[in-house]
C-alpha cells in the first residue's frame, strides 16, 4: 500500500468584519508537534498587499510539544469586501496558510466636536486626528455647513488640503486639523468636515457650534477728564 501525503493548502478561514478605521482582532492557535523549537520570523510572513494586517507578536517561538495563541489584527480603511490570504512561515514547521475574508463597513461612531463663542467673535479649535495610511498622503478637506457658513478651515476657506506623513501598519500617525467657528446666527448650528483620499474614500467629523449674545463688559472706570478709545 502506498501512502501519499499532501500539503495542506489552507489551515483555516478567518473572517474579519468591522467598522472602518477600527481594529478587529482574532486569536488563532498554532501548535508545534515536533521535538525541536519552532521559530516564526516576522520578515518571513506573507501578508496581504494593500491591507492593514499585523500580528501580536510578529516574531515568536513555540517550544516542542506546545502551542501558542497568536493575535491577528485587521483595520479596514474603506467600505469593501475582499478575499485574501495570510501565510505564516517557520523553517521547522513550514507554511501555515489562512484564507481571509476582509470586510469594512460604515462606522456609525462619528466624532462630534463642540465650539462656543459669542456672535461677532470667532474661535479656532485644533481637532486631533489619526491617519492610518502607510504612505505619505495629502488629504482633501471640505467643510459642509448646514445652517449658513459658520465653520471654516483655519485660513477662512471651505476647502483645502492637509499633508500627513506615512503611518506604520500597526499604529496611526497623529495630525491636527484647525477649524474656525465664526457664527452668523445666534443659537446652535451644525456642520461636518470631510477628510478624503482617492484610495480610502472619506471619513467625517461632526461640528456643533453654539453662539450667544454678546455679553456686556464692565464696569469700566473712566478718570475725570479722560475718554475711552
Amino acid at each position: 500500500m502506498n501512502v501519499i501525503s499532501k500539503k495542506r493548502e489552507v489551515f483555516e478561514q478567518l473572517e474579519f468584519k468591522g467598522p472602518i478605521r477600527e481594529v478587529i482582532s482574532k486569536i488563532i492557535t498554532i501548535e508545534n508537534p515536533t521535538t525541536v523549537p519552532a521559530t516564526f520570523n516576522q520578515a518571513d510572513h506573507k501578508l496581504p498587499a494593500n491591507q492593514l494586517i499585523w500580528m501580536n507578536p510578529g516574531t515568536f517561538n513555540i517550544a516542542p510539544g506546545k502551542s501558542i495563541g497568536l493575535q491577528i489584527n485587521y483595520r479596514p480603511l474603506n467600505i469593501s469586501a475582499v478575499d485574501d490570504k495570510l501565510v505564516l512561515v517557520s523553517k521547522e514547521l513550514g507554511e501555515f496558510s489562512y484564507s481571509l475574508k476582509l470586510s469594512g463597513v460604515a462606522n456609525e461612531n462619528v466624532r462630534t466636536v463642540l465650539f462656543k463663542t459669542e456672535i461677532g467673535q470667532s474661535t479656532i479649535t485644533p481637532i486631533k486626528l489619526q491617519s492610518f495610511l502607510t504612505r505619505p498622503v495629502t488629504y482633501q478637506l471640505k467643510i459642509i455647513n448646514h445652517e449658513g457658513d459658520n465653520f471654516y478651515l483655519e485660513n477662512g476657506t471651505l476647502a483645502g488640503t492637509s499633508a500627513v506623513q506615512q503611518a506604520t501598519v500597526d499604529k496611526g500617525i497623529d495630525f491636527t486639523l484647525p477649524i474656525k467657528f465664526d457664527p452668523s446666527i445666534i443659537g446652535e448650528c451644525k456642520a461636518s468636515v470631510e477628510i478624503s483620499d482617492k484610495d480610502i474614500g472619506s471619513f467625517f467629523v461632526r461640528l456643533r457650534g453654539i453662539s450667544d449674545n454678546p455679553q456686556p463688559k464692565g464696569p469700566i472706570y473712566i478718570p475725570s477728564g479722560k475718554s475711552t478709545v
